[in-house]
């Protein structure tokens, strides 16, 4: 499943897909609809083809992306706004205007077909698909924060994948964006930071960008990591860890300051922390679970 800013996705175990919320901008995938219509219950997206199963969603502010993995499909619908369907034109400048800003129906981006994907991405309006045998990610949509991490370190929009060269040659399982700093995670468990250094958020006591990724050198092995509003949380083989923003109690380490460098979540139970399979968040709150229950 998956939610966006006013929508949500379900995959079933057939591999159909469900959406609910609202469709005024093509993001349900269901066809064309009035710019405030709503869908109270789940539909069926029927447009897909029969051969399609689609494996895994994601959902961004109004788009929206479906991953056929058994063919190494990536679909996208919803607003063009800033090339996040990752087709060959987006809806970012005026020589494009007068096209339709909305795909209201899936529609496949052919560029990745050879690309052997296993994973996708979404966020706000950009998103990634992630090939782990040829170790590489590809990026498409708004530029914002050094989202791309562009060799000439501008912060231009794509309206197709392109590779994004600072990961390239690593095996990356997760990428993730806050819209204000990024993350990606590799399979041995080094994870890699970029984007603003707002509030510690980026492990380094520095107020400057941070255009290209980096690795947090300091962290035992990560498992899983989310990001949140200027603060980041990592699933360690030593515990959770936190740093950044505490705003709201969000870094689960008992205060509310901010942290430029990790410390241990704890529970109202120890001060010793505790082991999460996973961990997810939200703007200033987030879930983890538990691995030792």
């Amino acid at each position: 499943a998956a939610a966006g800013a006013t929508h949500s996705l379900f995959v079933t175990e057939s591999g159909h897909v469900y959406a609910t919320g609202s469709s005024g901008y093509g993001q349900l995938g269901l066809g064309k609809a009035p710019s405030n219509a709503l869908l109270w219950s789940p539909q069926l997206i029927d447009a897909f083809d029969d051969n399609v199963q689609i494996s895994k969603v994601a959902a961004g502010f109004q788009f929206s992306i479906a991953f056929d993995q058994d063919n190494g499909h990536v679909y996208s619908f919803g607003s063009r706004a800033h090339g996040c369907l990752g087709h060959d034109s987006g809806y970012s400048n005026a020589a494009t205007a007068r096209h339709d800003p909305i795909e209201w129906l899936p529609r496949r981006i052919r560029s990745l077909d050879e690309k052997k994907i296993d994973d996708v991405y979404a966020g706000a309006s950009n998103a990634v698909a992630i090939s782990r045998e040829t170790k590489a990610v590809y990026s498409w949509g708004a530029g914002v924060n050094y989202f791309h991490a562009h060799d000439d370190n501008r912060e231009i929009d794509k309206a197709e994948p392109s590779v994004l060269a600072e990961l390239s040659g690593q095996e990356i399982v997760k990428v993730q964006s806050s819209g204000t700093h990024h993350g990606a995670l590799t399979s041995d468990g080094r994870l890699f930071l970029w984007g603003l250094s707002l509030s510690g958020c980026l492990a380094t006591s520095s107020f400057s960008a941070t255009k290209k990724p980096v690795e947090i050198t300091e962290l035992p092995r990560v498992n899983d990591f989310t990001l949140g509003h200027q603060f980041t949380i990592a699933a360690t083989a030593e515990g959770v860890l936190s740093w950044g923003s505490g705003q709201d109690g969000a870094l689960g380490n008992g205060d509310d300051r901010s942290h430029s460098t990790p410390v241990q979540v704890k529970t109202q139970e120890s001060d010793e922390g505790f082991n999460a399979k996973h961990v997810v968040s939200g703007f200033a709150h987030v879930f983890a679970l538990n691995a030792d229950k």
